[in-house]
Protein backbone atom coordinates (compact mmCIF):
# COMPACT_ATOMS: atom_id res chain seq x y z
CA UNK A 1 0.00 0.00 0.00
CA UNK A 2 1.48 3.03 -1.54
CA UNK A 3 0.11 5.97 0.37
CA UNK A 4 -2.50 7.16 3.26
CA UNK A 5 -5.88 7.05 1.14
CA UNK A 6 -4.77 3.50 0.00
CA UNK A 7 -4.44 2.51 3.88
CA UNK A 8 -7.34 4.03 5.02
CA UNK A 9 -9.74 2.15 2.51
CA UNK A 10 -8.22 -1.03 3.14
CA UNK A 11 -9.21 -0.38 6.78
CA UNK A 12 -12.21 0.35 6.17
CA UNK A 13 -12.63 -2.89 3.67
CA UNK A 14 -11.33 -4.97 6.34
CA UNK A 15 -13.80 -3.81 9.10
CA UNK A 16 -16.45 -3.84 6.67
CA UNK A 17 -15.15 -7.66 6.38
CA UNK A 18 -15.35 -8.04 10.20
CA UNK A 19 -18.91 -6.62 10.56
CA UNK A 20 -20.25 -10.25 9.40
CA UNK A 21 -20.05 -13.37 11.23
CA UNK A 22 -16.23 -14.79 12.12
CA UNK A 23 -16.89 -17.49 10.75
CA UNK A 24 -17.11 -16.05 7.20
CA UNK A 25 -13.79 -13.75 7.96
CA UNK A 26 -12.01 -17.52 8.65
CA UNK A 27 -13.62 -19.11 5.24
CA UNK A 28 -12.14 -16.40 3.45
CA UNK A 29 -8.41 -16.38 4.81
CA UNK A 30 -8.73 -20.10 4.60
CA UNK A 31 -9.31 -19.98 0.67
CA UNK A 32 -6.96 -17.79 0.52
CA UNK A 33 -4.02 -20.24 2.29
CA UNK A 34 -3.49 -18.44 5.86
CA UNK A 35 -4.09 -19.15 9.17
CA UNK A 36 -7.81 -18.54 10.46
CA UNK A 37 -7.62 -19.17 14.12
CA UNK A 38 -8.30 -17.03 17.04
CA UNK A 39 -10.24 -13.95 17.70
CA UNK A 40 -11.67 -10.88 15.67
CA UNK A 41 -8.94 -8.85 16.42
CA UNK A 42 -6.52 -11.40 15.71
CA UNK A 43 -7.92 -11.71 12.38
CA UNK A 44 -7.85 -7.57 11.91
CA UNK A 45 -4.40 -7.82 12.72
CA UNK A 46 -3.45 -10.78 10.15
CA UNK A 47 -5.44 -9.12 7.15
CA UNK A 48 -3.66 -6.03 7.81
CA UNK A 49 -0.53 -7.35 7.93
CA UNK A 50 -1.36 -9.30 4.95
CA UNK A 51 -3.09 -6.25 2.76
CA UNK A 52 0.50 -4.66 4.00
CA UNK A 53 2.77 -7.26 2.22
CA UNK A 54 0.34 -7.72 -0.76
CA UNK A 55 -0.42 -11.62 -0.19
CA UNK A 56 -3.99 -9.74 -0.29
CA UNK A 57 -5.50 -6.94 -2.16
CA UNK A 58 -8.24 -5.21 -1.76
CA UNK A 59 -9.96 -6.06 -5.04
CA UNK A 60 -9.70 -9.90 -3.02
CA UNK A 61 -11.82 -8.27 -0.33
CA UNK A 62 -14.43 -6.61 -2.07
CA UNK A 63 -15.14 -9.67 -4.33
CA UNK A 64 -15.44 -11.17 -0.98
CA UNK A 65 -18.21 -8.26 0.96
CA UNK A 66 -20.16 -8.98 -2.17
CA UNK A 67 -20.60 -12.15 -2.27
CA UNK A 68 -21.65 -12.00 1.43
CA UNK A 69 -23.34 -8.92 0.52
CA UNK A 70 -25.45 -10.07 -1.95
CA UNK A 71 -27.47 -12.46 0.29
CA UNK A 72 -29.53 -11.81 3.96
CA UNK A 73 -30.36 -7.96 4.68
CA UNK A 74 -32.45 -7.27 2.26
CA UNK A 75 -36.03 -6.76 0.94
CA UNK A 76 -37.06 -9.14 -1.57
CA UNK A 77 -39.44 -7.83 -4.58
CA UNK A 78 -40.71 -11.11 -6.74
CA UNK A 79 -42.02 -10.72 -10.47
CA UNK A 80 -42.60 -12.58 -13.01
CA UNK A 81 -41.38 -11.49 -16.64
CA UNK A 82 -43.56 -11.89 -19.69
CA UNK A 83 -42.23 -14.34 -22.41
CA UNK A 84 -42.11 -12.05 -24.41
CA UNK A 85 -39.25 -10.34 -22.73
CA UNK A 86 -37.70 -13.44 -21.98
CA UNK A 87 -37.16 -14.75 -25.15
CA UNK A 88 -35.30 -11.70 -25.88
CA UNK A 89 -33.23 -11.99 -23.40
CA UNK A 90 -32.11 -15.40 -24.38
CA UNK A 91 -30.21 -13.75 -27.81
CA UNK A 92 -26.92 -13.69 -25.93
CA UNK A 93 -25.77 -11.46 -28.69
CA UNK A 94 -28.71 -8.80 -28.40
CA UNK A 95 -28.30 -8.82 -24.83
CA UNK A 96 -24.48 -8.10 -24.75
CA UNK A 97 -25.06 -5.48 -27.25
CA UNK A 98 -27.75 -3.86 -25.29
CA UNK A 99 -24.84 -3.39 -22.30
CA UNK A 100 -22.28 -2.24 -24.87
CA UNK A 101 -24.49 0.59 -26.13
CA UNK A 102 -24.43 1.47 -22.40
CA UNK A 103 -21.03 1.62 -21.67
CA UNK A 104 -21.45 -1.67 -19.19
CA UNK A 105 -19.27 -4.11 -21.87
CA UNK A 106 -16.55 -4.68 -18.96
CA UNK A 107 -19.27 -6.13 -16.55
CA UNK A 108 -20.76 -8.35 -19.26
CA UNK A 109 -19.84 -11.55 -17.33
CA UNK A 110 -17.35 -10.22 -15.98
CA UNK A 111 -16.55 -8.26 -12.84
CA UNK A 112 -15.52 -5.43 -11.57
CA UNK A 113 -14.21 -4.25 -8.04
CA UNK A 114 -16.63 -1.37 -6.57
CA UNK A 115 -15.33 0.43 -3.06
CA UNK A 116 -17.75 3.06 -2.30
CA UNK A 117 -19.30 4.93 -5.74
CA UNK A 118 -21.61 7.24 -5.02
CA UNK A 119 -23.98 6.41 -6.96
CA UNK A 120 -25.43 2.82 -8.17
CA UNK A 121 -22.88 1.20 -10.29
CA UNK A 122 -23.04 -2.25 -12.03
CA UNK A 123 -20.21 -4.65 -10.90
CA UNK A 124 -21.12 -7.28 -12.53
CA UNK A 125 -23.69 -9.06 -14.99
CA UNK A 126 -23.91 -12.89 -15.46
CA UNK A 127 -25.88 -13.75 -18.36
CA UNK A 128 -26.16 -17.78 -19.61
CA UNK A 129 -28.45 -19.74 -20.95
CA UNK A 130 -30.68 -20.33 -17.48
CA UNK A 131 -30.34 -16.27 -15.69
CA UNK A 132 -29.88 -12.81 -16.40
CA UNK A 133 -28.16 -11.73 -12.76
CA UNK A 134 -27.29 -7.56 -12.45
CA UNK A 135 -25.42 -6.93 -9.63
CA UNK A 136 -25.17 -3.02 -8.44
CA UNK A 137 -23.12 -1.23 -6.07
CA UNK A 138 -23.49 1.77 -3.90
CA UNK A 139 -22.06 4.12 -1.33
CA UNK A 140 -24.56 4.40 1.94
CA UNK A 141 -24.32 5.86 5.15
CA UNK A 142 -25.63 5.07 9.04
CA UNK A 143 -25.71 7.67 11.18
CA UNK A 144 -25.46 6.88 14.84
CA UNK A 145 -25.54 9.87 17.68
CA UNK A 146 -22.17 9.96 19.63
CA UNK A 147 -22.71 13.39 21.72
CA UNK A 148 -24.87 15.62 23.14
CA UNK A 149 -24.48 18.92 25.09
CA UNK A 150 -25.57 22.45 26.09
CA UNK A 151 -23.35 25.79 25.86
CA UNK A 152 -23.71 29.35 26.69
CA UNK A 153 -21.75 31.03 23.90
CA UNK A 154 -19.96 34.66 24.21
CA UNK A 155 -23.45 36.48 23.88
CA UNK A 156 -25.17 34.48 26.25
CA UNK A 157 -26.92 32.27 24.39
CA UNK A 158 -27.68 28.55 24.66
CA UNK A 159 -26.56 25.94 22.38
CA UNK A 160 -26.89 22.61 21.55
CA UNK A 161 -24.39 20.31 20.03
CA UNK A 162 -24.91 17.64 18.75
CA UNK A 163 -22.69 15.18 17.36
CA UNK A 164 -22.65 12.11 15.27
CA UNK A 165 -20.75 9.13 13.83
CA UNK A 166 -20.96 8.74 9.76
CA UNK A 167 -20.22 4.93 9.20
CA UNK A 168 -19.85 4.34 5.50
CA UNK A 169 -21.31 0.82 4.11
CA UNK A 170 -21.78 -0.76 0.91
CA UNK A 171 -25.15 -1.42 -0.39
CA UNK A 172 -25.37 -4.17 -2.48
CA UNK A 173 -28.75 -4.99 -4.93
CA UNK A 174 -28.97 -7.67 -7.28
CA UNK A 175 -32.01 -8.22 -10.17
CA UNK A 176 -31.91 -11.81 -11.45
CA UNK A 177 -34.20 -13.20 -14.03
CA UNK A 178 -34.87 -17.27 -14.47
CA UNK A 179 -34.48 -17.87 -18.38
CA UNK A 180 -36.10 -20.82 -17.78
CA UNK A 181 -39.47 -20.21 -15.70
CA UNK A 182 -39.51 -15.88 -16.17
CA UNK A 183 -39.07 -15.53 -12.72
CA UNK A 184 -37.71 -13.01 -11.34
CA UNK A 185 -35.99 -10.74 -7.74
CA UNK A 186 -35.02 -7.61 -7.05
CA UNK A 187 -32.81 -7.48 -3.93
CA UNK A 188 -32.48 -4.50 -1.96
CA UNK A 189 -29.93 -4.15 0.84
CA UNK A 190 -31.68 -3.40 3.95
CA UNK A 191 -31.78 0.77 3.87
CA UNK A 192 -29.83 2.32 6.70
CA UNK A 193 -32.68 4.77 7.63
CA UNK A 194 -36.49 5.04 6.45
CA UNK A 195 -38.43 2.81 4.88
CA UNK A 196 -38.06 3.77 0.98
CA UNK A 197 -38.03 0.63 -0.67
CA UNK A 198 -40.82 1.23 -3.18
CA UNK A 199 -38.03 4.61 -4.55
CA UNK A 200 -34.94 2.36 -4.36
CA UNK A 201 -37.43 -0.40 -6.05
CA UNK A 202 -38.36 1.87 -8.73
CA UNK A 203 -34.95 3.18 -9.33
CA UNK A 204 -33.48 -0.05 -10.12
CA UNK A 205 -36.57 -0.77 -12.08
CA UNK A 206 -35.76 2.08 -14.28
CA UNK A 207 -32.20 1.26 -15.13
CA UNK A 208 -33.63 -2.18 -16.92
CA UNK A 209 -36.31 -0.11 -18.47
CA UNK A 210 -33.09 2.02 -19.94
CA UNK A 211 -31.37 -1.03 -21.27
CA UNK A 212 -34.74 -3.47 -22.02
CA UNK A 213 -38.01 -0.90 -22.70
CA UNK A 214 -40.02 -2.94 -20.43
CA UNK A 215 -41.76 -0.38 -18.33
CA UNK A 216 -41.76 -0.73 -14.80
CA UNK A 217 -42.39 -4.13 -13.84
CA UNK A 218 -45.54 -5.02 -11.64
CA UNK A 219 -44.60 -6.49 -8.45
CA UNK A 220 -46.03 -9.96 -7.55
CA UNK A 221 -49.14 -8.98 -4.91
CA UNK A 222 -47.90 -11.28 -1.58
CA UNK A 223 -51.38 -10.63 0.17
CA UNK A 224 -52.75 -14.11 -0.54
CA UNK A 225 -49.40 -16.54 0.68
CA UNK A 226 -49.77 -14.71 3.98
CA UNK A 227 -51.65 -16.86 5.63
CA UNK A 228 -50.93 -19.96 3.55
CA UNK A 229 -47.35 -19.74 5.22
CA UNK A 230 -48.38 -19.29 8.70
CA UNK A 231 -50.79 -22.31 8.62
CA UNK A 232 -48.65 -24.86 6.53
CA UNK A 233 -46.42 -25.98 9.64
CA UNK A 234 -43.11 -24.99 7.94
CA UNK A 235 -42.90 -21.66 10.32
CA UNK A 236 -43.01 -20.44 13.53
CA UNK A 237 -45.15 -17.09 13.87
CA UNK A 238 -43.53 -14.52 15.88
CA UNK A 239 -46.39 -11.72 14.76
CA UNK A 240 -49.28 -11.40 12.17
CA UNK A 241 -51.00 -8.41 11.54
CA UNK A 242 -54.55 -8.61 10.19
CA UNK A 243 -56.98 -6.99 8.02
CA UNK A 244 -60.72 -7.75 8.98
CA UNK A 245 -63.13 -7.93 6.26
CA UNK A 246 -64.62 -3.91 7.20
CA UNK A 247 -61.23 -2.72 7.32
CA UNK A 248 -59.97 -2.56 10.88
CA UNK A 249 -56.29 -3.86 11.86
CA UNK A 250 -55.77 -6.50 14.91
CA UNK A 251 -51.72 -7.20 15.53
CA UNK A 252 -51.03 -11.04 17.56
CA UNK A 253 -47.38 -11.40 19.04
CA UNK A 254 -46.56 -14.01 20.84
CA UNK A 255 -44.35 -13.38 23.88
CA UNK A 256 -40.61 -14.17 22.61
CA UNK A 257 -39.24 -15.22 19.42
CA UNK A 258 -38.88 -18.10 20.85
CA UNK A 259 -42.17 -19.05 21.02
CA UNK A 260 -45.17 -18.79 18.38
CA UNK A 261 -48.80 -17.56 18.64
CA UNK A 262 -49.69 -21.00 17.60
CA UNK A 263 -48.11 -22.66 21.48
CA UNK A 264 -50.46 -19.48 23.03
CA UNK A 265 -54.20 -21.03 23.49
CA UNK A 266 -55.61 -17.64 23.92
CA UNK A 267 -53.99 -16.46 20.70
CA UNK A 268 -54.79 -18.95 18.52
CA UNK A 269 -58.14 -19.03 19.49
CA UNK A 270 -58.48 -15.48 18.61
CA UNK A 271 -56.76 -15.83 15.30
CA UNK A 272 -58.59 -18.84 14.36
CA UNK A 273 -61.89 -16.02 14.93
CA UNK A 274 -60.76 -14.25 11.91
CA UNK A 275 -60.99 -14.64 8.11
CA UNK A 276 -57.98 -16.92 7.39
CA UNK A 277 -57.05 -14.44 3.86
CA UNK A 278 -56.69 -11.11 5.68
CA UNK A 279 -52.83 -11.66 6.24
CA UNK A 280 -51.31 -8.47 5.57
CA UNK A 281 -47.73 -8.48 7.57
CA UNK A 282 -46.02 -12.11 8.51
CA UNK A 283 -43.31 -12.34 10.83
CA UNK A 284 -41.54 -15.85 10.13
CA UNK A 285 -39.01 -17.84 11.78
CA UNK A 286 -38.47 -20.99 8.61
CA UNK A 287 -37.79 -24.43 10.63
CA UNK A 288 -35.06 -26.29 9.64
CA UNK A 289 -37.26 -29.71 10.89
CA UNK A 290 -39.35 -29.13 8.04
CA UNK A 291 -37.43 -28.09 5.25
CA UNK A 292 -36.42 -31.49 4.47
CA UNK A 293 -32.75 -30.57 4.75
CA UNK A 294 -32.67 -27.59 2.98
CA UNK A 295 -32.14 -25.59 6.15
CA UNK A 296 -29.61 -25.94 9.13
CA UNK A 297 -30.88 -23.01 10.98
CA UNK A 298 -34.18 -20.59 11.25
CA UNK A 299 -34.25 -18.00 8.42
CA UNK A 300 -35.85 -14.56 10.05
CA UNK A 301 -38.14 -12.99 7.44
CA UNK A 302 -41.20 -10.46 7.68
CA UNK A 303 -43.61 -10.47 4.53
CA UNK A 304 -45.16 -7.64 3.45
CA UNK A 305 -47.78 -7.28 0.96
CA UNK A 306 -45.04 -5.89 -1.54
CA UNK A 307 -41.89 -7.62 -0.36
CA UNK A 308 -40.12 -10.01 1.82
CA UNK A 309 -37.40 -8.74 4.36
CA UNK A 310 -34.73 -11.11 5.74
CA UNK A 311 -32.90 -10.88 8.45
CA UNK A 312 -29.39 -11.56 9.57
CA UNK A 313 -26.81 -12.83 7.45
CA UNK A 314 -27.98 -15.56 5.14
CA UNK A 315 -26.55 -17.93 1.97
CA UNK A 316 -27.18 -17.74 -1.20
CA UNK A 317 -29.05 -21.06 -0.78
CA UNK A 318 -31.04 -20.46 2.54
CA UNK A 319 -32.79 -17.11 0.31
CA UNK A 320 -33.52 -19.21 -2.90
CA UNK A 321 -34.86 -21.76 -0.70
CA UNK A 322 -37.49 -19.62 1.44
CA UNK A 323 -38.50 -17.43 -1.95
CA UNK A 324 -39.06 -20.67 -3.21
CA UNK A 325 -41.14 -21.48 -0.75
CA UNK A 326 -43.12 -17.95 -0.69
CA UNK A 327 -43.66 -18.68 -4.67
CA UNK A 328 -44.97 -22.16 -4.19
CA UNK A 329 -47.73 -20.78 -2.08
CA UNK A 330 -48.84 -18.06 -4.64
CA UNK A 331 -52.37 -18.80 -6.30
Amino acid sequence: MSNNVEIEEVVQLIDLLLAHKKEYVQEFLKENGFRFSGTKEDLRERLLTLCERGEITSEQIVQQLDQLEGYGNQHVYLFRVPEHHIEKLRDQENVRRIFEENNLRDVYNSYRALVFPNHPEVASITHDDDWLKIRWVVKKEKIQPLEERREIDEQNREILIKKYIIRKYRGVTMFRVSLISGDAELLIHRLPQGLKYDQEKDGYLGYLNEWFNWGLLSNINLYPVISRIENSGEVRTRNVGLRTARGSHIDISSPSRTTGIQEDPDARNVRQSISTGVGNRGNFYWLPERSNGALSREIHTIIYPDRIAFFGECREEEVNYVLGRVRHYLP
